[in-house]
């Protein structure tokens, strides 16, 4: 061997073990061949070129550290042939700088950016980070762009270093992760495990809960745009916050665990967010704008301060709204729900105000409500009208939808009841006691044997009033009694004997009716008075009408049943 080959041989032993342990450079890396690095090296341009070029960063100490630009695309150079599944590559340059995303399979181990002073490191593509992203250094700043970053591992500053997340999709792809405090454009949580907050932030155009917990925390997450969830959860705590700004209708993941305070700051009240699941508030639920509408089957959970300014509070039918706080003065939306609960607790209503009620309604058991100007409207169909705010009862009261209204209880309005047109409200056993009352195309049915409405002299009731008594025990029934007033239509029905008592005048505007099995006793001569002004008195057959006062018909008497006069009955 001769001294110039040995020479040569030497050389190029030197240079593959400088490679292979550790490099320290400062100016431009251009690699044709086989590069393996163990250790360090640093290089303004690095250059992967030509279709024998390959690049391994091999073992956790290799660092690869670009002070301006890496390219690993020259000269027909396979993207795929630059590997940096290990160790870190490190963006140092104090001018903005391009990370490069066509490294193989788009991963990097450890990504981490440095500089000397303000400098921007956006990503040239869709970029996954298996270990560790960092940026190091005030002023120093990562950027997402337009494009997707996929961590599988952390997110972390160092020295101010600072990441705009707000252009593209940044996705959570780990375990346990926590997710870093900044604000997103796409948020994506991916894969199984929970991921934390580390702080609050809000996401600008979409959180996709893919797979996985994203957990709020002690923080608030703030949501301006739309939400997907496949397999992904939500969860809260009695101190975690939600918001919703933005534009756009959305359906809120179901929530576990609840939060502290929920905030609707949507742009308009045609701004709908759904609820996923049933929800519990702890603290606070505002709604600054949009609405929030409880889904079928679902149940908000109120317990503590609620508020609204323009946004307001919606419900399906079967949705259920609880009023829950557990001390007094808990306010009340005006609002249609679907079904409604108090706590026992009292209640502020809205002043002027109406609160619908299509399904159940649940008082509670307080007694000093605040009802200025109130009303509460039960529009569902067959519903149950249960006994409210103790003696005081209902400011005003209206019935609507369909179907039969049921008391459950004695009914006592302060101001007016209004009977829709085509309702049944039907008393049973129960007293109604009202300020005034319209019951207009719509039907009062009383039940009980003293329970029937008196409205007072100059007021007539409107559409029709049925008597009904019903004793279960024809055999021996006991009377009902006929409240004294001015009736539109009235119908008397059931096997009990209704009694017109000493002292009691009754007016009707259209008609007197007798169902099957019904005895009228008019009594007292003189003194008891059925006056009928127009529409006639009919008797059905087995009816029977037993006249001992005074019977006055403006129409005519239709008897298929039985009459026995021993007073006065004037037919004109």
């Amino acid at each position: 061997m001769n001294a110039f080959t040995f020479l040569g041989r030497l050389v190029g032993i030197i240079a593959i073990l400088a490679l292979t342990v550790s490099v320290m450079v400062g100016q431009n890396i251009t690699n044709t061949g086989t590069m393996t690095n163990t250790g360090t090296m640093t290089a303004n341009n690095f250059t992967n070129s030509g279709v024998a070029a390959t690049y391994l960063n091999s073992g956790g100490a290799s660092l690869l550290r670009i002070r301006s630009t890496l390219t690993t695309n020259t000269a027909s150079a396979d993207p795929q042939n630059f590997n940096v599944q290990a160790g870190e590559v490190r963006y140092i340059g104090n001018a903005d700088q391009t990370i490069n995303a066509l490294v193989r399979d788009g991963i990097y181990n450890n990504l981490s950016t440095t500089g000397a002073g303000a400098s921007n490191k956006t990503l040239g593509g869709n970029v996954t980070v298996a270990g560790t992203l960092t940026s190091d250094g005030a002023g120093v700043n990562v950027s997402v762009g337009a494009n997707a970053l996929t961590v599988t591992g952390s997110v972390a500053s160092a020295n101010s270093g600072a990441f705009t997340f707000t252009g593209g999709t940044v996705n959570y792809a780990g375990a346990a992760q926590s997710i870093f405090t900044a604000d997103y454009g796409t948020l994506g949580v991916t894969a199984v495990g929970n991921k934390t907050m580390g702080g609050s932030f809000a996401v600008n155009t979409a959180l996709n809960l893919t797979a996985g917990n994203l957990q709020i925390g002690a923080n608030t997450l703030t949501i301006a745009g739309s939400i997907a969830t496949a397999a992904g959860t939500l969860e809260g705590s009695g101190t975690s916050n939600l918001t919703f700004s933005g534009t756009g209708n959305a359906t809120m993941p179901s929530v576990t665990n609840g939060l502290g305070t929920l905030v609707v700051d949507r742009t308009g009240v045609t701004d709908v967010i759904t609820l996923g699941g049933s929800l519990t508030v702890a603290t606070a639920l505002t709604l600054t704008d949009g609405d929030l509408h409880v889904g079928s089957l679902q149940t908000l959970t109120l317990n503590n301060t609620v508020s609204a300014g323009t946004g307001t509070l919606s419900s399906e039918t079967d949705g259920t709204v609880s009023y829950a706080q557990g001390s007094g003065g808990q306010v009340v939306l005006a609002t249609n729900y679907g079904s409604l609960s108090f706590s026992n607790f009292d209640k502020t209503l809205p002043n002027g105000g109406t609160v619908g009620i299509a399904g159940v309604f649940t008082p509670g058991s307080a007694s000093a409500h605040t009802i200025t100007n109130n009303t509460i409207a039960f529009n569902g169909a067959a519903q149950n009208i249960p006994t409210f705010n103790g003696a005081t009862g209902y400011n005003n009261l209206t019935t609507g939808g369909s179907g039969t209204k049921s008391a459950a209880g004695n009914i006592t309005v302060v101001n007016a009841f209004t009977n829709g047109s085509g309702i049944t409200t039907d008393m049973d056993i129960y007293a109604l006691v009202a300020g005034s009352m319209d019951n207009t195309g719509a039907t009062l049915a009383f039940g009980g044997l003293t329970n029937g409405f008196a409205p007072g002299a100059t007021t007539a009731i409107a559409g029709t009033v049925i008597y009904d008594g019903d004793t279960g025990d024809p055999t021996t029934p006991a009377s009902q009694t006929i409240a004294a007033g001015s009736y539109y239509q009235l119908q008397f029905a059931g096997d009990s004997p209704k009694n017109m008592v000493t002292g009691t005048t009754v007016t009707t505007g259209s008609g007197v009716s007798l169902g099957a099995n019904v005895t009228l006793n008019v009594v007292a001569p003189g003194a008891t008075t059925l006056d009928i002004t127009s529409g006639g008195l009919t008797l059905a057959a087995l009816s029977a009408l037993v006249n001992d006062g005074t019977v006055n018909v403006t129409g005519d008497l239709a008897n298929a049943g039985s009459v026995t006069n021993s007073g006065t009955i004037t037919v004109q």
